[in-house]
């Protein structure tokens, strides 16, 4: 029977990696070790694939920190698979590689460094326009705009009051939601002004502390 055997256990379903140019490799057979970050005070998820690498990857793929990781895990037994921890779709971003030990001829381990594409995005691009509006609408307009981060993620939202006006004065995305942030209210929770803008494994946040 499928179940769990001990603390921490998971189960592979996928893990794919696509190249640039559009090649990918299965990679679950060689995966070591998976680590998943999420934090409050961080604007993405972050994380790291361990990997046993015995065909040379890294020069024939090649691996050159421009990939894309589709990840499936979920915990062995589990009835429902909505609890699954799915980035098919919104797949991550290989940005470095780590670690690297040549273990024996042909046999080599390294850590592939993996984050949220929304930050790639929000680095490559610039705001330069005006808002006007309740901030938390702003907020949701800057992760869905095409021409920005364009998000396909769901976002959780608390309400801000005021209408208010922002010029952007050519900021990164991410950078001009940060200070949102800080110019943020609640409308439900008596104009506190504890927002954080946040990113976790079921999407983007902005929320009231």
């Amino acid at each position: 029977m499928d179940k769990v055997q001990f603390a921490g256990e998971f189960k592979l379903d996928k893990c794919e990696l696509i190249s640039s140019t559009g090649t990918f490799a299965d990679i679950s057979a060689i995966v070591v070790e998976i680590n998943i970050f999420e934090s409050i005070f961080k604007t993405a998820l972050t994380g790291s694939v361990i990997i046993t690498d015995t065909n040379n990857l890294v020069d024939n793929m090649p691996i050159i920190g421009q990939e894309f990781l589709s990840l499936k895990i979920s915990t062995p037994g589990l009835v429902n698979k909505d609890l699954a921890y799915d980035f098919t779709e919104n797949v991550f971003c290989v940005y470095k590689i780590t670690s690297r030990q040549d273990i024996s001829s042909g046999f080599q381990i390294y850590e592939l460094n993996l984050i949220s594409p929304e930050v790639l995005r929000s680095n490559r691009t610039r705001v330069s326009k005006s808002y006007t509006g309740l901030t938390s609408e702003i907020v949701e307009k800057i992760l869905r705009d095409e021409k920005l981060i364009t998000t396909k993620k769901d976002i959780f939202i608390d309400e801000t009051s005021r209408l208010r006006k922002f010029v952007a004065p050519n900021k990164r995305p991410n950078d001009f939601i940060k200070s949102l942030v800080r110019e943020s209210t609640s409308k439900k929770y008596s104009g506190s002004p504890h927002y954080l803008f946040y990113e976790t494994t079921k999407g983007f946040n902005f929320r009231v502390l």
